[in-house]
């Protein structure tokens, strides 16, 4: 996927975001990639997944998200217990 400042004023992206593309890739276009996107996590992914990517991909997105986060849930409770343990 290429992606152009333009590209994300007219999505409704936040000002600091198109910033911050803008003094990393001037007015773009840039090629999205994995390793793009982990040389700079400070970007919003959430928002880009919701307003960037075709419906089926963006499900596929979301179902993996939600995954990722019950197994998140479920190791944060192994290590520091539920909430409902900790309050008194």
């Amino acid at each position: 996927m290429k992606l152009t400042a333009a590209d994300l004023e007219r999505f409704g992206a936040c000002q600091s975001g198109v910033k911050r593309f803008r003094d990393l890739f001037g007015e773009g276009p840039v090629t999205i990639t994995a390793a793009l996107c982990m040389e700079h996590p400070e970007f919003n992914y959430r928002w880009a997944a919701r307003h960037l990517l075709p419906a089926e991909v963006q499900a596929e997105y979301e179902r993996q998200y939600a995954a990722l986060w019950v197994e998140f849930d479920h190791r944060r409770a192994a290590h520091f217990g539920t909430l409902a343990e900790r309050v008194p």
